[in-house]
């Protein structure tokens, strides 16, 4: 198992932009949070040692949020940072980037919302208005055992074969496919396919200058 920053050195070497901002830091954390879960739903083992934990903004990686916010210090130590992943997890690094990369940081977050362990564990840590950051830990033997739900919508993003450039997109209990060259994720059409039946498995969908947002079914 290796460190976080070992995972931040192979988005960025493999092509993830480190912005210095706070949308930077955000979707660096959610794409580890993503990398994490994939990896624990394919393997049952971590893909880097450090905590996770439920926050009011998602699933933090809280030692990487911190180191961040001291933007060059953390950047210039990635220069000395190595990294030996074996295949199966440089196929869930690589989905990673495919699937999430192409999403800015209110997305990535309003995603991570999505999970029952991430809104649990929130509440957990919440006493009298007040958020004890030790009680949000996310604990990922319990992910396994009780979150068969959660569980099921990682899967199905590591079942997905991802060809011909569309990307999928999980939403509730539904697939979207997009084609992220032509379509770019907003929040606006977040709200509208949440509107979709989710009890359908998976439709694509596309944005037309003329139509709107245009939304079909898969067989």
């Amino acid at each position: 198992m290796c460190k976080a920053t070992s995972v931040v050195k192979w988005f960025n070497d493999n092509g993830l932009n480190l912005e210095n901002s706070l949308s930077g830091n955000i979707k660096l954390n959610k794409l580890l949070v993503f990398a994490q879960l994939l990896n624990i739903v394919s393997s049952g083992e971590k893909l880097f040692d450090e905590d996770i934990y439920a926050f009011k903004q998602g699933l933090v990686v809280e030692e990487i949020r911190l180191q961040y916010k001291n933007y060059r210090t953390f950047t210039k130590s990635l220069t000395k940072t190595t990294y030996n992943f074996d295949k199966s997890e440089v196929d869930i690094l690589d989905k990673t980037m495919k699937i999430f990369s192409h999403l800015d940081s209110n997305i990535l977050s309003d995603l991570t919302h999505q999970f029952k362990f991430w809104k649990d564990n929130y509440e957990h840590s919440r006493y009298n208005n007040y958020h004890y950051k030790e009680d949000s830990i996310i604990k990922f033997e319990s992910i396994l055992k009780e979150y068969k739900n959660d569980i099921a919508k990682i899967k199905t993003l590591l079942d997905v074969e991802i060809d011909e450039g569309l990307i999928p997109i999980q939403l509730e209990n539904s697939t979207f496919y997009y084609d992220p060259s032509e379509t770019k994720i907003k929040e606006d059409i977040i709200s509208e396919l949440k509107k979709y039946p989710a009890d359908e498995e998976s439709y694509s969908f596309y944005f037309d200058e003329t139509q709107g947002l245009v939304v079909y079914w898969l067989n």
